[in-house]
């Protein structure tokens, strides 16, 4: 699911408490039919679209990134988010599978950097990251949690880290899948304000 859930039908008109709506706001997350939108950062990375499907779907793909360092050496592929709004929190999260067996040792993790200006320039900020893991039983599902983003916060790069931990010959590779970076409104409210729109009677499973 999706987008947080305040309550279940039938509570809704009962509970006043915090609640937050999401949205994706991460380009061409779920790699349908290529990798558009998303940079290879670092001279021995390479980012390619693969029909691996962390939902074995036919009709979509993923993203495979490959370090192939002979020295030790960390890259990373990114993807700039613009119309970032600072009275917000936002996660990033997804489905990454990291194959055992491989012929180089590493690990993998999501983060992101706020900026203070559109396009990912300016001041750089890092935020939220997952869990650092050098290897996955399939598709796993890995999320940062939610995090505010500072004051005056315009633009944010999703980071798609690939680390080689050792010197040598051989490739570390991570497949990346439904992507989601969610922008999400925090509210507290008696419906002072008589606006009712962030409620709904549907719910989504």
């Amino acid at each position: 699911m999706r987008n947080s859930i305040c309550a279940t039908l039938g509570l809704v008109a009962l509970i006043s408490s915090p609640c937050v709506v999401a949205q994706n706001l991460a380009v061409n997350g779920e790699f349908d039919t290529d990798i558009s939108g998303w940079i290879p950062l670092g001279a021995d990375l390479t980012a390619e679209w693969h029909p691996s499907d962390h939902n074995a779907n036919p009709a979509s793909g993923s993203l495979l990134a490959t370090n192939t360092s002979p020295i030790i050496a960390s890259f990373a592929v990114v993807s700039c988010v613009n119309s970032i709004s600072d009275d917000q929190l936002y996660r990033f999260r997804g489905w990454v599978n990291v194959p055992p067996g491989q012929t180089a040792s590493g690990q993998f993790e999501m983060w992101w950097y706020w900026y203070d200006n559109p396009s990912c320039a300016g001041t750089q900020v890092l935020a939220g990251a997952t869990p650092i893991m050098v290897s996955t039983s399939g598709w796993e599902f890995v999320d940062t949690g939610w995090e505010a983003a500072p004051p005056g916060t315009m633009s944010a790069w999703l980071v798609l880290g690939n680390h080689k931990n050792l010197a040598g010959p051989g490739s570390y590779q991570t497949y990346y899948d439904g992507l989601d970076f969610g922008g999400s409104r925090i509210f507290v409210d008696g419906f002072e304000s008589g606006n009712t729109s962030f409620w709904s009677t549907t719910v989504g499973f």
